[in-house]
Order: structure tokens, then sequence, then C-alpha cells
């Protein structure tokens, strides 16, 4: 495992107001916008600005939400995501340096250009069933990220979910090419009363000691979550 020489905290601080023009039993419009800034980070502002639309009954529907994003070059709109677990530790997997997140931004020029793209989702709700897709994509070489996730119950008993994300591409045909920037999970979830049995195919990064790198190791995982109210 890695060892940590020093620790800090880390935040990002944001603002955000929204308004509903328009609200029917199958439609809704509600802009929004979106101020954040990472802490202690210089020129890392970030502005987002965007519309939800929902479309359907409460039952069934479909979400739609583009959003254009400008941002200082220090800010990044999703620091804390999925693929923390290793970035805090190191940024680059290329490298057998560790350069963890916080200390990529503190390090770059304070004076770079403004970075402009988008952010688009699209979720559709068929009663219990759901699926999501998101994709990003900003002025720069490797800043596209996409999400997709699928959520199946089937019965009383069983539900399968699953998600695929990859990040750090440059063009749409590299999104599924599986490599060390992608990362999913499957999961086949039985219900047993207070506890639910769970059996995963997931993704995560170990350190390899030989190379000092942080490596993608594939596993597969059987384990009982469960609880009860009072």
């Amino acid at each position: 495992n890695a060892k940590i020489k020093s620790n800090r905290r880390q935040g990002v601080e944001g603002y955000d107001a929204e308004f509903k023009i328009i609200s029917t039993d199958t439609f809704e419009l509600t802009p929004y916008a979106d101020y954040n800034r990472i802490k202690n980070v210089q020129n890392s502002l970030g502005r987002h600005y965007g519309v939800i639309t929902k479309i359907g009954t409460k039952e069934i529907n479909v979400i739609i939400r583009p959003e254009f994003r400008s941002m200082s070059s220090n800010y990044i709109p999703m620091y804390f995501d999925s693929f923390y677990e290793i970035e805090r530790y190191q940024v680059n997997l290329d490298t057998s340096f560790p350069y963890t997140k916080y200390e990529y931004l503190q390090n770059k020029p304070t004076d770079g250009e403004t970075i402009k793209g988008y952010f688009n989702t699209l979720i559709v709700n068929i009663y219990k069933i759901g699926f999501e897709a998101n994709y990003e994509d900003y002025k720069g070489k490797n800043n596209s990220r996409v999400f997709l996730g699928a959520y199946l119950p089937i019965g009383t008993f069983f539900r399968l979910s699953a998600f695929y994300t990859k990040k750090g591409f440059d063009r749409s045909g590299e999104a599924f090419k599986v490599d060390d920037r992608a990362q999913g999970a499957a999961e086949v979830a039985i219900n047993l009363g207070p506890l639910t049995l769970k059996v995963q195919n997931r993704r995560r990064w170990v350190l390899d000691s030989d190379t000092n790198q942080f490596k993608a190791k594939d596993e597969q995982m059987v384990f009982f979550s469960g609880g009860t109210a009072f």
C-alpha cells in the first residue's frame, strides 16, 4: 500500500441557484447556474450554466440536462470523482513519480487561459428501472469523459446494476476502449429479507512495488449488506 508522509484537508465550495419556469404534470423546465471554487488553489473558479428539462410522468420520464461550462485553468469540475481513490496519490498513471491531484494543481501556472466546454446528461426512468448517460468535453487535449449507468430491478428479490466511466481521452472513438483510464463495476444483488447478497465484478488500482506505479486490477467480490429500522 502507498505510504503517506503528510496529509491535509481539501475542499471545494460552491453556490447555485435555479428557478423552475415551467411546471406541469408532464413537463418541467428549470434553468440553473453554479459557481464553484477549489480551496487553496489559485485561479480555480468554475461557472456552470444549464437547463434541466423533464418530460413525462412521475413513473415514466426522460430528463435532459445540457450544461455549458467556463472554467479558469486550474479548476477541475469533478475534483472528488470515482478516480479520486487513486488520484489523491498519483494523478498521472504514466509516470513512476507519485504526483498527487492537489500537487498537480498547485504546480500549474496561475495565468492560464479560460477553458470552455460542456457537460450533457440524459436520464431515462421507467418505473423502477433507470438509465443514465453523461458526456463532457472541454477545449484542449484529452479532456473528455463518459459515464454510463444502468439500474435494473428484477421482480422483488433481484437487482442488476452496472456503470462504466472513462476520462482523459480525446476522440469519441476512444470512449469505450478499456485501458487504465477506464473503470467500471457490475453487481447482482439478491434480497434475502433483512440481508442483501451482492456479487460484484469491479476494477480498482493497487500499487506495484516493483515499478512504483498504480496498476489496474479487476476482481470479483461476494459480500452481504443490510440493516433494519427501529
